[in-house]
C-alpha cells in the first residue's frame, strides 16, 4: 500500500466479476484513516500512486482527477493494456463532486482517445436525489451503477440516515434511464433487508424504476450476515418473473464494482 496520506485517484487494474478486467478513477478520495486501511481502494492502487489532492478542498478539481487519470492511462494504454471497463467512483460519493459533469466529460475524452473499446462506467453507492442536473449526468456514461437495495421508506431512512421521503425521489430521478444497472445487496438480521415484506416492496419498485438490469451482491460489513448466493438467486428469479428486469448474482462481487 502506498504512504501517501490519500488514496490514489488512479487504481488499479482489477477484475470485477460484472464488468470484466478494469482500471478505476477514484474521483472523490479520502484521507487514509485507521477506518479506511484494508479497503478495495488499498488493495488495488498501485504502490507508486501518488494522489494529488490539497485538503483545502474535499474533492480534487477536474484538472487534478485528468491530469492524474491521463498519466496512467497513457501509460497503460501504449504498453498495450486493454480493459473492458473504465470506472468512476470513490471513499465519498463520486455523484456529490462539484464539478461532475466536467470531470466526467474530460475522463470520457481520455477514454474515447486511449481506451475506446473500454465503458465507462459508474458506481455510486449513496446517491442524492436532489443534486443537480443529476440524470444529465447519469445518462453521461455507458453503465450508471447505482445501488438500490430498499423495498420500504422506514429501511431507507434507517440504512442511509436521509429522510424517507428521498426514496420516491431517487426512484423519480431513476426512472425511464434508459443505461440504468441497479445494485443491490441483501443481509439477514434486524437490520437486514431480506424479509418478504422488503423483498417483495422492492421488486415493485424496480418494476418503475425499469432499469436496463439488476445487479445482486452479497453485503458487507461488520455485523453483516449476507444472504448465501442460492437466496440471491432466488431474489433474482422473482424479480425477472414479476418484472421481466434481467437479474444477475455476483456473490463475491466487492466495492467499487
Amino acid at each position: 500500500m502506498s504512504e501517501a496520506s490519500h488514496h490514489a485517484i488512479v487504481f488499479g487494474p482489477f477484475q470485477s466479476a460484472s464488468l470484466g478486467s478494469c482500471l478505476g478513477i477514484n474521483i472523490a478520495p479520502a484521507r487514509r484513516t485507521k477506518e479506511t486501511e484494508g479497503s478495495v481502494f488499498d488493495k488495488i492502487a498501485p504502490d507508486a500512486g501518488e494522489p494529488i489532492i490539497s485538503m483545502r478542498r474535499k474533492m480534487p478539481t477536474p484538472g487534478v482527477i485528468v491530469t492524474s487519470a491521463a498519466r496512467r492511462i497513457i501509460e497503460l494504454s501504449k504498453a498495450g493494456e486493454k480493459y473492458e471497463s473504465l470506472v468512476v467512483t470513490g471513499n465519498f460519493e463520486p455523484t456529490d463532486h462539484p464539478e461532475l459533469g466536467e470531470v466526467v466529460e474530460n475522463v470520457r475524452q481520455l477514454r474515447d482517445k486511449w481506451l475506446g473499446k473500454s465503458a465507462l462506467c459508474l458506481v455510486s453507492r449513496d446517491l442524492d436525489p436532489s443534486r443537480p442536473h443529476l440524470r444529465h449526468h447519469l445518462g453521461m456514461f455507458d453503465k450508471p451503477i447505482v445501488r438500490f437495495e430498499w423495498g420500504t421508506a422506514k429501511a431507507f431512512a434507517t440504512d442511509t440516515k436521509r429522510p424517507s421521503s428521498d426514496l420516491k425521489a431517487l426512484v423519480d430521478v431513476l426512472t425511464g434511464l434508459d443505461k440504468l444497472i441497479l445494485q443491490a445487496s441483501f443481509s439477514d438480521g434486524k437490520t437486514g433487508n431480506a424479509s418478504p415484506t422488503e423483498v417483495k416492496n422492492w421488486i415493485k419498485k424496480v418494476g418503475e424504476i425499469r432499469p436496463r438490469e439488476v445487479h445482486l451482491l452479497g453485503a458487507e460489513g461488520k455485523g453483516v450476515k449476507p444472504l448465501p448466493a442460492a437466496k440471491l438467486e432466488k431474489i433474482a428469479a422473482e424479480l425477472v418473473e414479476t418484472t421481466g428486469v434481467p437479474a444477475h448474482v455476483f456473490a463475491a462481487e466487492a466495492v467499487p464494482a
